[in-house]
């Protein structure tokens, strides 16, 4: 027999044909020709897609990468770059910050490759800033927190219930804040608020002479506080002493 392919093959055999219909002529020994058609199919192109999921906290390791692939014929094969610790399923569990590389290849030797970089966020870190009470015995010291890192925004939660970045009414003392960020990774805080040391009133008195003669006094001496100082008498005198 004669074979003749559409493609220029002249064997029984075509091993060159594309996807498509195809026609082969055979001739035999006596002339007589019949022809044949044939289709040849081929699978979708191979593609893989990388799906990660990035780390949540700094050097948490909850993050994923998976394989998406289409195409091709099943079964797939999947390898990975060394930093995936060898994985040769279809997801990698827990991978550090960097890239990853993957090849997929099924049974007829095609391949497909993708690059996906994992990232995590930086370390949470916190800086505590605060104002003291005016005056011994105040509640009216302030506190402030001032994260950085993570994933912002922040939410903040003070010893005192409060949930403000600025606590504000704070008496002397030590007070603590958590603040979480938008991936639910948390930091603490603690911050000492301070008090003046207690003002203390000393009186200085000198009696009358004489019953009749309005020559006593009296003055006062202050420890601690703040000067200048203002005063105020049951007379109205404004000043430190009066006679």
């Amino acid at each position: 027999y004669l074979f003749s392919w559409d493609n220029g093959e002249i064997v029984d055999t075509a091993i060159a044909l594309n996807a498509g219909l195809h026609v082969v002529q055979i001739i035999d020994n006596n002339n007589c020709i019949v022809h044949g058609l044939i289709e040849i199919t081929e699978p979708d192109v191979l593609s893989v897609d990388l799906l990660p999921i990035n780390i949540s906290c700094n050097k948490t390791p909850d993050g994923s990468i998976s394989a998406q692939v289409t195409g091709g014929t099943l079964p797939y094969q999947y390898s990975w770059s060394a930093n995936a610790g060898g994985q040769t399923c279809s997801f990698v569990t827990g991978p550090g910050p960097g890239n990853y590389f993957v090849t997929v290849t099924y049974l007829n030797g095609c391949v497909a490759t993708n690059t996906v970089q994992i990232t995590q966020p930086d370390p949470l870190s916190l800086v505590m800033e605060n104002d003291s009470t005016s005056c011994y015995g105040n509640e009216n010291g302030a506190a402030t927190a001032t994260p950085g890192g993570g994933t912002s925004p922040y939410t903040y939660l003070w010893s005192d219930g409060q949930a403000t970045q600025t606590a504000l009414n704070l008496g002397a003392g030590n007070w603590q804040v958590t603040v979480t960020d938008a991936n639910q990774c948390t930091i603490t805080g603690t911050t000492t608020i301070g008090q003046p040391a207690l003002m203390i009133a000393s009186l200085n008195t000198s009696s009358e002479s004489c019953a009749i003669d309005p020559d006593g006094s009296s003055g006062v001496s202050l420890t601690n506080g703040f000067p200048p100082f203002t005063y105020l008498w049951s007379n109205t005198a404004t000043t430190s002493s009066i006679t």
